[in-house]
């Protein structure tokens, strides 16, 4: 029951782009029910990585309500490695729907998702694994709000290039 509260919370965040997918499905064209299947899959792990951060942000205040995270049970460095899967998941997600999936001539799509998207998370990769002791965790998560933002801007930026 460790991540069950992340997982909800994830779970529940990718259930908006779900479920507007299951309401419009039958009008999107395949390439738009794809494309927000994929979304929802980056919404889902993007957010349970913040959610775990933000359970190592709050360590000290679980610990005294007894709550039982990751991060309190197994340690800050297990919690950073739990976020780090999620990047790892959502890298090669991005890289299968920026250069598998899209078509090649996209290249200004191709561009902002290295930019916005896959920058960011080598860069907060590269920082946990780095992280010897207390990092900036309120930083980390305020980070990852932010990313949510930039996956959301890459959404409306496909939808400029391909209408």
């Amino acid at each position: 029951m460790l991540l069950m509260g992340n997982l909800v919370v994830a779970f529940l965040c990718a259930l908006v782009v779900l479920q507007f997918w299951y309401f419009y499905r039958s009008s999107l064209s395949e390439f738009w029910n794809d494309v927000l299947l994929f979304y929802a899959l980056f919404a889902f792990y993007a957010t349970l990585a913040r959610e775990i951060v933000k359970d190592i942000e709050d360590r000290k205040g679980d610990e005294q309500t007894a709550c039982k995270t990751l991060a309190i049970v197994y340690g800050n460095r297990m919690a950073e490695y739990a976020v780090i899967s999620c990047a790892a998941i959502l890298l090669g997600l991005l890289l299968f729907v920026l250069f598998v999936y899209l078509p090649n001539h996209v290249i200004f799509v191709q561009l902002y998702g290295l930019v916005a998207l896959i920058g960011p998370l080598l860069w907060l990769t590269s920082y946990l694994l780095r992280c010897k002791s207390y990092c900036t965790y309120r930083q980390i998560s305020q980070f990852l709000k932010a990313y949510l933002m930039l996956g959301l801007f890459f959404l409306v930026f496909i939808r400029t290039v391909f209408f």
